[in-house]
């Protein structure tokens, strides 16, 4: 996944991502899902995560 950003210029520093990815991932607001090698291929918004995007907007 964050190969694919970089390529697509969304982010340039390995560590925002993650602090931002623990810090969603400890609130439930996204669950993550990794292939066999532990490298993470997908993110999902929880139901939790969509309440808090509603919030903000």
């Amino acid at each position: 996944m964050l190969d694919q950003l970089k390529k697509e210029g969304l982010i340039t520093d390995d560590q925002a991502l993650k602090y931002h990815l623990d810090f969603l991932l400890k609130a439930s607001c996204i669950e993550l899902t990794r292939d066999a090698s532990g490298k993470i291929v997908k993110a999902r918004i929880t139901r939790e995560g969509q309440v808090v995007d509603y919030l903000e907007k």
